[in-house]
């Protein structure tokens, strides 16, 4: 079997000490999802929510540390976006809108807004070079795009300069300002 499709993966044992187990593709069985009964994304989280609002879900940084955020807490944040992103950028079920932050709590958040207005959520890596942003713009014909930095917006208007893009409104993700008013967060 050739080894690009043969997995040698690490696993922890209960004495301790780690063990290796091979995944060879005539003994892969997949096994269905949760996901795989819901239409889409939104549907599953709600159905999450419905089941256990105040169990944690996610944790986010907090000052030095880390804070919990229940599934009723990351919904409602995620409604919160979702009106403003459908109010102030227009969105409208089928539209692409560029993402461009990097690993934190609202990128989740911000994910679902998109997914709840039956947009299209394009991820571009908050370190993407000039090329790959505008690459994304194109092919995706992306028509608003969120970012969170200052660095991310000066891109974006260089990337602007070259055309080809359709992006008609851009929201700058604040990460001090008040998408979740008890423990931080970012609004448009």
């Amino acid at each position: 079997m050739p080894p690009s499709l043969v997995a040698d993966i690490p696993e922890a044992s209960g004495n301790g000490r780690e063990t290796r187990m091979s995944v060879h593709p005539h003994n892969f069985r997949p096994r269905p999802a949760e996901g795989l009964r819901y239409p889409n994304v939104v549907f599953m989280a709600h159905e999450r929510v419905t089941r256990s609002p105040h169990q944690t879900a996610f944790y986010r940084t907090e000052g030095d540390g880390w804070a919990p955020v229940t599934w009723a807490e990351w919904w409602s944040d995620a409604q919160r976006a979702a009106r403003g992103l459908g109010t102030r950028l227009r969105l409208e079920p089928g539209d692409s809108v560029l993402l461009m932050c990097g690993p934190r709590y609202e990128w989740i958040v911000w994910e679902l807004a998109i997914a709840m207005l039956g947009a299209v959520c394009v991820p571009v890596d908050a370190g993407a070079p000039r090329e790959e942003l505008g690459a994304a713009l194109r092919h995706a014909a992306c028509v608003a795009a969120v970012v969170e930095h200052p660095e991310h917006l000066r891109v974006l208007a260089e990337t602007f300069q070259e055309g080809g893009h359709r992006v008609r409104a851009v929201a700058y993700l604040d990460p001090y300002a008040d998408l979740a008013p008890a423990r931080g967060g970012g609004r448009l």
